[in-house]
């Protein structure tokens, strides 16, 4: 996993004034983590949801052009819709600080999201922390995860069971997505290359992918900003 690899020295430490917590998450290193229920993205007369973006210099052409596709098929199946910048306070803005990792939220000001260069610049990588700048945790850690999913506490690393703590979420009726790009894979903070978690169904089946948003994802976001209009396959539609 790029996640993983890119972020395992980070855990627990503070990077740019942000600490790193449950894989990729930033958080200010002078607050307690917040549960993010009031850090949605508005939504404009238009129905839509802007959210303004910048890049920082360090950022060539080609690596702008594959945030903006990622950025783009995230909204192009929902009323989510990516603006560079203007003159807006709330804003996210890509840096290549050390690792891959974002806040949960709005913040209601200038947040960063670190794709850390060439690595993190990855198709799936891009969607996954702008999806925790939404207000989305991951799959893995949802609060009715244990219906869906076992703990391998005897495979994971010393002082990284941390990782695998369940969160305080809407799940908003929504299918657990065992291929979310939201969700982490079955060896994630392995100390054997043993699974360190594993579908409660089906132990063989895949946790967690490095192509993209899955339909449910997409579906998620459809649901947790009200989007009226349904872009995706009818029988996500019918679900909604």
């Amino acid at each position: 996993s790029i996640i993983l690899k890119m972020n395992e020295h980070l855990l627990n430490r503070t990077v740019d004034k942000q600490l790193i917590l449950f894989g990729d998450i930033a958080v200010d290193a002078s607050k307690n983590l917040r549960i993010c229920d009031q850090c949605l993205w508005p939504k404009s007369n238009d129905g839509k949801i802007y959210v303004p973006y910048i890049f920082d210099g360090v950022f060539n052409t080609a690596d702008r052009a594959k945030i903006s596709t990622a950025l783009l098929e995230l909204s192009m199946f929902t009323c989510l819709k990516f603006v560079y910048r203007t003159n807006q306070v709330a804003h996210m803005k890509f840096i290549s600080a050390s690792g891959c990792w974002s806040v949960v939220g709005r913040t209601g000001s200038k947040q960063q999201v670190s794709l850390e260069r060439p690595s993190c610049v990855h198709h799936a990588v891009i969607q996954h922390e702008v999806m925790h700048v939404l207000g989305f945790e991951h799959e893995h850690s949802r609060s009715d995860r244990d219906n869906y999913i076992r703990i391998m506490k005897e495979n994971i690393k010393d002082g990284r069971l941390e990782n695998f703590v369940k969160m305080r979420t809407n799940n908003m009726k929504t299918p657990y997505d065992y291929l979310s790009v939201m969700h982490y894979g079955k060896t994630y903070f392995s100390k054997n290359d043993q699974p360190t978690m594993v579908a409660i169904s089906d132990p063989s089946l895949k946790l967690g992918q490095t192509i993209g948003i899955t339909e449910i994802d997409v579906l998620k976001l459809n649901r947790f900003y009200n989007c009226s209009k349904c872009n995706v396959q009818i029988y996500l539609c019918e679900l909604q």
